[in-house]
């Protein structure tokens, strides 16, 4: 997902960016580039064998119900969607209530987690994918709300945050317990897909408190690698702020860049 990313964005974008006041960004950027194109080019021409594999992981089928009784699979089509669901409602600490995830903007700050507790972290990457897409949705107990994510989200499972396992939704069963912000982890009972828009919200700290009490993570796939997939504009924000990314993430050309990506 990370080559896939850079390489999206050729020298001739990151070209772009340079001439706009972002040399010190574009030049990293022009690098990873260069170091993600060479990477690629190793991996074979599409249709190689490992290009099949990875459209045949994107055709799997997921299999859910309650443990020991009937399973039963849904399949996710791809090429896919990934984030949270639109309607998912996060803690704006500017606004001081819980807002829909679509609604959120980069420089805001949102309601995180940490193993000393919680804190308010700044929102320095969103967008915005358009058209409705296949999502798991989560019923925990205790909440009125589902948990909508894309199959490829991480969440947490265990019985406090700090012991927890990231664990990407797809692989997440109905008795699984959900880490919480401040009490006992919640079970989730049933699991369904549902059609949703898609948001992708990224924090300097990446455990969102939800309002249901769950903490999640902000990435996808990996934590690790989608932190460091995600830094040049991470860099961007700390160098430029909050109002300078809004304007880089609204433009056409990038936003058609981005749109094109599953991540």
């Amino acid at each position: 997902a990370c080559y896939k990313f850079i390489c999206s964005f050729n020298l001739k974008h990151w070209a772009t960016l340079y001439k706009s006041n972002m040399k010190i960004v574009a030049t990293i950027c022009i690098l990873l580039a260069a170091l993600a194109n060479a990477k690629t080019s190793v991996r074979g021409p599409r249709g190689s064998p490992n290009t099949k594999q990875r459209r045949l992981k994107k055709d799997k089928k997921l299999t859910f119900g309650i443990p020991g009784l009937v399973q039963v699979q849904y399949k996710t089509p791809g090429p896919r969607k990934n984030c949270l669901g639109e309607e998912t409602l996060l803690y704006s600490c500017l606004d001081g209530e819980y807002i829909e995830a679509r609604h959120v903007q980069v420089g805001d700050s949102l309601r995180t987690m940490t193993t000393d507790g919680s804190v308010c972290s700044d929102v320095y990457y969103k967008f915005e994918h358009q058209g409705k897409d296949n999502a798991l949705a989560f019923t925990v107990e205790g909440s009125e709300q589902p948990l909508v994510l894309s199959d490829s989200h991480i969440v947490y499972v265990g019985e406090v945050f700090g012991g927890h396992q990231a664990v990407r939704a797809e692989n997440i069963k109905v008795g699984d317990k959900l880490v919480t912000r401040d009490g006992p982890s919640m079970e989730v009972l049933s699991i369904e897909v549902k059609r949703t828009n898609f948001v992708n919200i990224l924090t300097y700290n990446p455990s969102l408190e939800l309002e249901s009490g769950v903490v999640i993570s902000a990435h996808s796939y990996d934590e690790t690698l989608y932190s460091i997939l995600f830094a040049p504009f991470k860099l961007m924000y700390m160098l430029f702020g909050g109002k300078y990314m809004n304007g880089v993430l609204k433009d056409s050309d990038t936003k058609v860049i981005l749109a094109g990506l599953d991540y």
